[in-house]
């Protein structure tokens, strides 16, 4: 692979940058970018990529990762960082969501977690209130079989919520707290 002297590389596709998206392009330096919609962060965060890989400064087997909130939008960056470098240069560039970068993080160090919050290899994430309420009938279900009442004594926005933002639960001498989900 050949590499382009720092000085002598140009953004890709033909693309010009004003002068101060090149700075940020070429900084050394972290570059905090604001910018409102369609003004062009995410040509500047590819281009921005392709500098660094096509110059060797993110030199082999280092990679960029990129984090977006959005699966969309990780995927559009993806994609630039493609066209402009090229499949092996982009290769070394990995463009995700925040979920899907803490999910691989989570299946690549699950058997380091305790036995009590390490999840089952085939673990299921539940993002939806319906999906948290499903989990909570049956586990209600199957502890408590003779407690007709149970579906009246629980608030469900609550329990998702609490379930959704809510840390671990803690453990006291082998029981759960419940954070008042009755």
């Amino acid at each position: 692979m050949s590499y382009v002297n720092p000085e002598n590389w140009i953004p890709s596709e033909g693309i010009i940058l004003e002068p101060a998206a090149t700075v940020a392009v070429k900084s050394e330096l972290n570059t905090i970018i604001l910018a409102g919609p369609g003004a062009g962060k995410t040509e500047l965060l590819a281009q921005r990529a392709c500098y660094l890989l096509q110059t060797n400064l993110c030199p082999s087997p280092q990679k960029i990762l990129a984090i977006s909130f959005k699966t969309d939008a990780a995927e559009n960056l993806r994609k630039r960082v493609e066209l402009r470098c090229g499949k092996e240069l982009s290769a070394r560039f990995e463009s995700r969501t925040y979920d899907s970068f803490a999910k691989q993080l989570l299946d690549r160090f699950r058997l380091g977690i305790p036995d009590a919050y390490r999840p089952a290899k085939d673990y299921h994430i539940a993002t939806t209130s319906r999906e948290i309420q499903d989990i909570a009938v049956g586990f209600i279900k199957e502890r408590h079989p003779n407690s007709p009442d149970w579906p009246h004594e629980i608030n469900f926005n609550l329990l998702f919520r609490r379930l959704s933002e809510d840390g671990l639960p803690f453990l006291k001498t082998g029981k759960i707290f419940t954070h008042g989900f009755w």
